[in-house]
Order: C-alpha cells, then structure tokens, then sequence
C-alpha cells in the first residue's frame, strides 16, 4: 500500500456524543496542501519497527502450550504432509469448524522455514504488524499525519495486539482482515465535495471481509455489513450503496470465499450443515455439541475486553463523553463487534481483539482534539492519576499482602479460557505458578506508576499528545511482563518437555498414546512427529469426525488400552492427571495438569 497524497487535517472539532445527527462523513475539515510522502513514509516506518521489535524478537523460544496454538499448528502440518489442503484435519480427523486461511499461511511458513515454533507464530506476527500499518492508513485518512502515528502507536501497545502477534491464533489474521475492510469503508464514505478513490475504497472493504470469512466464518462478513449498513442510514447519502460496488463484492466473494466452501460441501455433504449450524448458530446460542469452554458472564466479557485494552481503557470514558464526529464510523463498528458478543450466549476472553483497531483510531482523534482545544488537564489528567494510583496499588499489594494466589487465579481465569474450564471443574486447585507471577506484579506496578505520574504532568500542561506518548513509552515493559507471565503458563501447560523424553527413551515398536482431551496434549504430536493414538479423546475437537469413523484405528477402547499397556512393546502413555492409570505404571514426567508413564521401567543404560 503506497502513501496516499492527501492534506493534512486540522485537528478534529469535538462533537457532542453519538446521535445520528452528529455522525458526520468520517472526514474533518481540511487545509490545502500536500505532505511530502517521504515524511509519511518515516513515520511509518518508525511504528512498523516499533511493532516488529514487538512482535518477532524470541518468537520461537516459548513452547506451544495452548489447546489453539497446537490444533493450528498441527492442522497446518498435516496439509503439508499429505498435500490436501482443502479438508482440514487434527490427528488424522477432519476438522470443520473453521476455514482454512490461517492453515494456509502457517503450512506456507513451514514449508519455507521448516515445522517449529518460529514457522508456527510467524504468520499472527506478520498480521499484528500488518494491523498497525492498516491502523496507520486509517488514522491518516481521518485525522493527518500526527492522528496516524498516534493511531498506530496507541494499537501496536494494546496488550491483546501484540499478545495475538506472539501467539498461534486465527484472531491475529481475522482482525487485520476486519481492519482492512474498515479502511475501505472510511475510504469509501468521503465528503461530497472531496474526491474519493472510485475502486480502492471497495476493493479493501470487499477484499477485508472476504479473507476474514475465510479465516473465522461468517463474522467476516457480519460485522462490515453490518458497520456499512449502519452507516447508511446515519448519513443519509443516498449515493454510498452505489459506491461500494455490490458487482465487485460479488466478484471477490466468487474469487476468494466460495471456492474453498463449494469445493468442501461437494466431497462432504455433512460439511454445511455443520458448519452453518453447528459452529454459526448454534455456538451464538451457545448450543454447539459439544460444548468445550467455559463460557464469561456479560460482566466479565467486558472485564476482559478493558483488560486487554488496558491502559487505553481508561480513555473511552472521555471518548464517548466528547467525541470527535470523524471518530463515530470506528467507534460504531467497535460498538458492533462488542455489543454483537455481548448479545451472543457465548463468550470468550478474545472476542472483542477485532474492536481494538477501531477504538485506537477513535481515541487518537480525541486526543488531537483535546490538545487543539487546550483541555487536557482533567480528560487526560484524571486517567493518568487513576493509572498511577493502579501502579501504587498492584505495588503495595505485591509486596505486602500475603498470598495472592486467589487473586491470581481469579485473574486467569477471566483472561484465559483453559484454566476457566479446568479451574470451574477443580476448585481446590490454583494456579500452579501463583507465587512466581507475583514477582511480575512489580514491574507491571512501576510502569503503571511512572505512567500515571508522567502523564498527569503532561496534562497538567495540557500536552495530551505527550502524555500519551508517556503512556506508550510505559506499555514497553509492560509487555515484557506479559511475556514473561505467559511464559510461565507454559511451562505449565506444554508438552515439550514429555516429547524430549519420549523422543530420548523411543526404541522400536513403541507406541505413544495420549489420555485424556487430545487438543490440550497434542503438543506431543507436534514436538515427536510420531504417530499418536487416543484414549478417551473424542469428545472435544475430535468429536465430529469421530462419530464418521475418522481415524479408527487411533482410538482405542479400555480394552485395546490394556492390551496394549501389558504388551511386550514399550508405551508411553501422556495423561491429564485425573485420569486413572493403567498399572504398573513408571512415571517418567508428572506437571500439576498431566503425566507422562511407560509401561516398562527404563533400562539402566537408558540415557
């Protein structure tokens, strides 16, 4: 995407909340003249650096240790090694509950370098960092130049944006696929009397929306239609339905969505079905079979959404109290997204991550048109002394208060959906690394503080764009805390460690056999490259293509179990811990969530 030759806005004029009659075309008023594209160009540069160093340093060093993280990556190293890539598959079962985009991207990475960890996150990398540069554009075409940076800035430090950015996920690629299409549609809605890209507009709102249908379904579509929709009827420009071009919808949609769809449907007609039922409607109404997450209550859906906003969070309060007209598209589409799962019956911690972009873009608006009026000192002060008194809080807690494993536990919980689920069945358990994540409490408290204080200063002076940047400067550490708490869930959650054993104690004729929730073990399958064979595993991930006899001969009856375990043959056995193990068993490897046993004890040769 090339720099557009466009003025540069004068700071947006404040517009009182948003009311039809208020929501503006997304342009503010301009002065003439042209800026040098090579400034343009340096800017962006410097928040797509800023986002790199974000996301790629260390990218491969921590294990996969989530349940999404493996199921991509092992759906993706499957398509590489049979050469199908139109039937996703999870351990030899097919696997339709999303398309294949994502798989795409990720077998792609591997194949150019290689099945690892690196390979496996680079392509939510590359979409983080392809966010911000979309987020750039946006804020450019609304505010300038300063707006765009601001913009950027403000996304690229987002906890959930850079989080996704490091993390084997669909949502990275679903939410600059979403951001895309939003940039076509601001693009698409000019003023009357200003010109407007014929083509470009639609092509990326087009474009947008279909490659995130192709990644997550049909909220790909749902919510541009529904932001483009809206739109319509506040502006009341008849003109606009012509502008986007419904004939090259068509085209892209004919191009890019449906022929992986036509082509899946005409070799398994189980396919629509469901997937239109089951993964579509049925999990809106949280009726989908079978039913493997812990869903969030209305509340804690948006804990978790200003969670991981946070700091920004803490703006939009201001945001909607005085917002800028040219801010009310972002902030609607934002207000879709999130409201459309709060509607929903379920709920997950990352639903909301497609809003971020927008309410960036919206917030750095406010914040050009807080320093043009000079009123920064309490819509930015206010924040600013909350955050620091946040900082002394998180701090006199860590370093005062007892135990907070509670606390910790809690906050887990709201932020991930795995210990939800395994904590809502076993209450008497706790986060395993409570004790080591309170140390992280307080660099998290230093950052929030100093923050709080160089922020309030700023305002004070009424320099909002200052004290915004403080706030930037701040979520750097930040992040590496974060890094460093997930890095603790993983030594809790992943298999690494029980493929090295299993891969240093191999001999031939053994089998590996995983017990228990396959999706939440399969790293082993990823880490050894060994074919693995299931106990107790259909009923998750693996329940759809089980019930049409996937795969039988890796699912093994109580019976083939036994069997198998009083063999002559070596068995390596990886377990969640409440289930029961066959006996004898020799534990090789136990974590507060699985073992690893052999049926055998290990030769005293054995390395």
């Amino acid at each position: 995407m090339t720099a557009p030759q466009s003025p540069e806005p004068a700071a947006p004029e404040v517009a009182a909340p948003l009311r039809p009659e208020t929501c503006g075309p997304p342009r503010p008023e301009v002065e003439h003249g042209l800026l040098p594209v090579s400034r343009v160009a340096a800017v962006l540069l410097v928040c797509v650096l800023l986002a790199a160093a974000l996301a790629f340093p260390g990218l491969g060093r921590r294990p996969l240790y989530s349940a999404g993280e493996v199921r991509v990556a092992l759906i993706a190293k499957e398509m590489l090694e049979r050469g199908d890539y139109l039937v996703p598959r999870l351990n030899g079962v097919r696997y339709y509950e999303k398309p294949p985009l994502m798989y795409w991207a990720t077998a792609l990475s591997y194949r150019i370098f290689g099945v690892n960890e690196f390979a496996a996150r680079l392509p939510a990398a590359v979409a983080y960092v392809g966010t911000v540069t979309v987020v750039f554009f946006l804020g450019f075409t609304l505010w300038g130049l300063q707006g765009a940076g601001l913009a950027a800035l403000l996304f690229l430090t987002t906890p959930a944006a850079y989080h996704l950015g490091r993390f084997v996920s669909l949502d990275a690629l679903l939410t600059f696929c979403l951001t895309l299409s939003l940039l076509g549609l601001v693009r698409l809605l000019p003023r009357e009397d200003e010109p407007g890209s014929p083509f470009l507009g639609p092509l990326l709102f087009w474009l947008g929306a279909a490659l995130a249908a192709l990644t997550k379904g049909f909220i790909g579509f749902l919510f541009p239609l529904a932001t483009a929709g809206t739109a319509l009827l506040l502006y009341r420009q008849g003109g606009v339905w012509r502008r986007l071009r419904p004939g090259l919808g068509l085209l892209v949609l004919g191009v890019l969505f449906l022929p992986w769809h036509l082509a899946l449907a005409w070799r398994d007609p189980d396919f629509v079905p469901y997937y239109l039922l089951n993964e579509h409607i049925y999990r809106f109404l949280n009726l989908r079979v079978p039913l493997d997450y812990e869903r969030l209550s209305i509340p804690a859906f948006w804990a978790a959404a200003a969670l991981w906003f946070f700091p920004w969070s803490l703006l939009l309060p201001g945001l909607l109290r005085r917002l800028p007209a040219p801010a009310a598209l972002p902030l609607l589409y934002a207000g879709l997204v999130l409201g459309f799962f709060t509607l929903s019956r379920c709920r997950l911690e990352y639903y909301g991550h497609p809003a971020y972009p927008a309410l960036a873009v919206a917030l750095a608006g406010y914040v050009l048109a807080l320093r043009a009026q000079r009123r920064g000192r309490l819509a930015l002060g206010l924040p600013s002394l909350l955050l620091g008194l946040l900082g002394v809080s998180v701090g006199g807690l860590s370093l005062f208060h007892p135990d907070l494993t509670r606390e910790i536990t809690s906050l887990v919980m709201t932020l991930d959906g795995y210990y939800r689920e395994y904590f809502t069945k076993h209450p008497e358990q706790g986060f395993f690394f409570a004790r080591e994540a309170e140390g992280l409490a307080l660099p998290f408290a230093a950052a929030w503080l100093l923050a709080g204080v160089g922020g309030a200063a700023a305002a004070w002076r009424r320099r909002p764009d200052v004290a915004l940047l403080v706030w930037v400067l701040a979520a750097f550490p930040a992040a590496y805390g974060l890094e460093q708490g997930i890095m603790l869930v993983s030594r809790d959650r992943s298999q690494k460690e029980a493929a090295r054993l299993v891969e240093r104690h191999w001999e031939e004729g053994a089998r590996l056999i995983v017990a228990g929730t396959y999706e939440d073990m399969g790293g082993v399958t990823f880490y050894t490259g060994r074919r693995t064979e299931m106990f107790r595993a259909a009923d998750g991930d693996l329940l759809y293509g089980w019930q049409r006899g996937d795969a039988p001969e890796l699912f093994l009856s109580e019976a083939q179990l036994l069997e198998a375990w009083h063999s002559p043959a070596r068995v390596f056995l990886l377990t969640q811990v409440e289930i029961e193990p066959p006996s004898p068993a020799h534990v090789l490897l136990e974590t507060p969530r699985h073992r690893l046993l052999t049926n055998r004890p290990l030769t005293p040769s054995a390395p």
